[in-house]
């Protein structure tokens, strides 16, 4: 997020890279000037990639199977509270990012800061494999004395009275908090190493670092992962530590080969000096004025001229220090974040994926096999007909590649031949079209998520005469740990997470370039951060949007049900929580629709094509916007 323009008020700023320049010595400055050799540049920007499959591999081990790590023994956390803490843990890792990206171009540089976010992370991997065997006291907890370990019950619905609790929280945050200041950075700090050269490079670059994005992920998702459900999550959490150990070493290795640039300024902060600014200018403008005159302004032509915004009150006409370019470009930010608002809602159903999607998986059949050894057992359902599956070979995390993989087919089929096709036959899909597109695409996912749970609590209450009788499958995971699933295959969650992939594809891609589009050239350092901040907001708001329907919905267990003269009374309705949450996606889709008719998404544009640093960088082509921005 580095800021290339100048501020007027700090002349230091001009002169800052020739002051720099002068106190090092002349065969640095030699050296600098002379061009790289490309070996070094590959060199680098391969470790680069490298590094990045290894972040990958330990963030998809840890997101992967969270929620059943948080569910097995000795933590038997609730269905409700293990889906809160991997919505906090993804919210609290992409709204690090923006302050990641803060830290790097105003502070440390982004080799340091990545280096921080390397000791952040490693120490909390470091906790969480202590934690996962089982033998890490939480005694300075007070809801792990003398506590025997149970199943959640209503008596204790507090997320604090959950076991270790503080630890777990305390741990997450931390790796969330690596985890965003290493997203931050890793990606512009490859881009770095290919300053100077041909921008087709850079694209190769970021095509190549996207398939290494895809890589990690299907390793974590689909080995690592595997392992922890099966054989136990401390060889797994070792493993993606050793990963993440790796990648540490071998970025300090590459130390002698990269082009590390110093921090020259943050758009973030200049937003922060601006707004700063405009609050002491009109406060000072207030105190000269009396409260009972009012002095029109006009400008140099005579005509009246409007009274001036918050901001305008940065500028230098109004008794500010900053040019009206740069202020008019904050200003403009004010329409993307109204943009990204929107995308708010969407995220929330999004990261359905790594919580309530797992929880549902976690409670259908994870043998590929048939079961047909239905006897009657004991079991806290007391349903008549229970079949017993021994280490299931399906991992319930297998079913979130079929949403890596759909994104790494459909991005270049998209890109390659159907957009190119059918813009050569005269039928162009718009950005704002491929947005809504993706939207209603997620919302088709949770109502396919919605009717695969109908099914699944069908198939446990298969009786129609006495809709209280069941069957279920006694699933017996990472040796001792035992979940209780319908006889209805995992597969049928394929089509949802399809659809969320799908989703992606157009919404997330399209927005971040609409947004590019909008935003003027000084602010487009910012939107990469700002999108992933409003993906966090999304994901944080997931927790109190759970709370609210989970005592109607959700419940402790998605299993439960009561019973009264031979038919069912009241049972757990999932379902009816994701049918919610098409609902809201589709109200936002409409009003997204509305709302980019009148604020004129579509020429967002043309809106900064032109500039004229003479005429006070006033936009020389100027199509008919609303202009309230």
């Amino acid at each position: 997020m580095a800021e290339n323009q100048p501020l007027l008020n700090n002349d230091r700023q001009y002169h800052q890279y020739s002051a720099r320049t002068a106190r090092r010595p002349p065969s640095a400055i030699l050296i600098e000037n002379h061009e790289t050799p490309k070996w070094k540049i590959r060199t680098s920007c391969a470790i680069i990639l490298l590094v990045e499959i290894c972040e990958t591999i330990a963030f998809y081990s840890l997101i992967g199977n969270f929620v059943l790590f948080l569910k097995d023994s000795p933590f038997v956390w609730s269905n409700v509270h293990a889906a809160f803490v991997s919505f906090i843990f993804l919210g609290v890792s992409f709204i690090t990012s923006l302050f990641g990206g803060l830290l790097a171009d105003a502070t440390l540089g982004r080799f340091k800061t990545l280096v921080l976010a390397f000791l952040l992370y490693g120490l909390g991997y470091s906790l969480l494999t202590t934690l996962s065997f089982g033998k890490f006291s939480c005694a300075f907890e007070k809801e792990i004395a003398n506590k025997t370990i149970l199943p959640v019950t209503p008596s204790s619905p507090s997320i604090s009275d959950e076991n270790c609790s503080i630890t777990v929280f305390l741990i997450v945050c931390t790796i969330a908090l690596g985890g965003g200041i290493f997203r931050a950075n890793i990606a512009p700090f490859g881009a770095d190493q290919l300053r100077d050269t041909n921008p087709l490079k850079v694209r190769t670059f970021f095509n190549y670092f996207y398939m290494c994005l895809n890589i990690g992920a299907i390793i974590g998702l689909g080995v690592v992962s595997y392992f922890q459900q099966q054989y136990g999550f401390h060889y797994g959490y070792i493993g993606a530590m050793g990963s993440l150990a790796f990648g540490f070493i071998l970025f300090l290795c590459g130390r002698c080969m990269y082009k590390i640039t110093p921090p020259n300024g943050s758009v973030l902060l200049n937003i922060c000096r601006i707004t700063k600014d405009a609050f002491r200018s009109k406060k000072e403008h207030k105190r000269r004025t009396s409260l009972t005159s009012f002095q029109r302004q006009y400008d140099n032509s005579g005509s009246l001229y409007y009274e001036p915004s918050f901001l305008d009150w940065a500028k230098i006409r109004h008794g500010g220090h900053f040019h009206d370019s740069l202020v008019d470009d904050v200003k403009s930010l004010g329409k993307v974040i109204i943009f990204f608002l929107f995308f708010v809602p969407y995220w929330i159903v999004y990261f359905q994926i790594e919580t309530t999607f797992l929880l549902q998986g976690l409670h259908m059949k994870l043998d590929p096999f048939k079961v047909s050894n239905f006897t009657a057992q004991p079991n806290i359902y007391n349903c008549s007909e229970i079949a017993t599956v021994k280490s299931p070979q399906i991992s319930i995390s297998w079913l979130s590649l079929f949403n890596v993989l759909v994104i790494l087919v459909s991005i270049p089929l998209m890109e390659k031949i159907i957009l190119p096709w059918l813009d050569k036959n005269g039928r162009p899909i718009s950005l704002q079209q491929r947005i809504i597109i993706g939207m209603v695409s997620a919302m088709l996912a949770m109502v396919a998520a919605g009717l695969v749970e109908f099914q699944r609590l069908k198939s446990i209450f298969y009786d129609r005469e006495n809709s209280c009788k069941c069957k279920m499958v006694q699933q017996i995971l990472n040796k001792d740990n035992v979940y209780y699933a319908a006889d209805f295959t995992i597969f049928y969650q394929i089509p949802q997470y399809v659809l969320l992939g799908l989703s992606e594809v157009f919404t997330i891609v399209a927005g971040l370039e609409f947004a590019y589009s909008m935003a003027p050239k000084s602010m487009k350092a910012i939107i990469m951060g700002l999108f992933q901040f409003f993906t966090g907001v999304g994901s944080l708001l997931g927790p109190p949007v759970i709370e609210i329907f989970k005592e109607s919905f959700f419940l402790k267990d998605i299993n439960k049900s009561q019973c009264k003269n031979g038919q069912i009374v009241s049972t757990s309705h999932l379902d009816y929580y994701f049918y919610i949450m098409a609902a809201v996606q589709a109200f936002f889709v409409i009003v997204f629709m509305i709302v980019a008719y009148c604020l004129n998404f579509s020429y967002s544009t043309s809106i900064y094509e032109s500039r004229d640093p003479r005429n006070g960088d006033v936009p020389q082509k100027t199509p008919k916007v609303n202009r309230s921005w």
